[in-house]
């Protein structure tokens, strides 16, 4: 007997009884599920869940109120960037959900005009700064 492969094709995918879950409680079943930032690995699983996490709204909110982020000024501005990207990219899909935030350092402008975007829906905002000038960035 010599090796089998076997090859799945697509309408072996789509007869799989997880397809069969409607997109509500595929929908509550991602957001419950969250771990972490790795958990948008979810949406790796295949196109139906990746559609299911992009419009799962809670799962967005949650991914912003369980991280805290560091802006720090001594990040390359590329990976800052990044960063601020990744964090409005939250905001925006998140909504209409509530949303709570942990940063670290309020470096310049740019989270802040990202966050007032939004701030109708910020019930909660923590914010840990290390100087004044930060200080002065969020209040002005």
């Amino acid at each position: 007997m010599g090796n089998r492969l076997f090859i799945r094709s697509p309408a072996h995918d789509v007869l799989a009884p997880i397809h069969s879950i409607p997109v509500e409680v595929l929908s509550i079943i991602l957001s419950e599920c969250w771990e972490g930032r790795n958990s948008f690995r979810v949406a790796h699983v295949c196109r139906r869940w990746r559609a299911v996490a992009l419009i799962t709204h809670k799962l967005w909110a949650d991914a912003l109120s369980e991280e805290k982020f560091d802006f720090d000024d001594s990040l390359p501005a590329d990976q800052r960037y990044t960063l601020l990207h990744y964090v409005s990219t939250m905001f925006a899909r998140s909504s209409p959900q509530s949303l709570e935030l942990h940063c670290s350092h309020f470096p310049d402008n740019a989270l802040l005009y990202a966050l007032m975007a939004h701030a109708s829906k910020v019930v909660s905002l923590d914010v840990t700064i290390f100087n004044t000038k930060e200080l002065v960035t969020l209040y002005s």
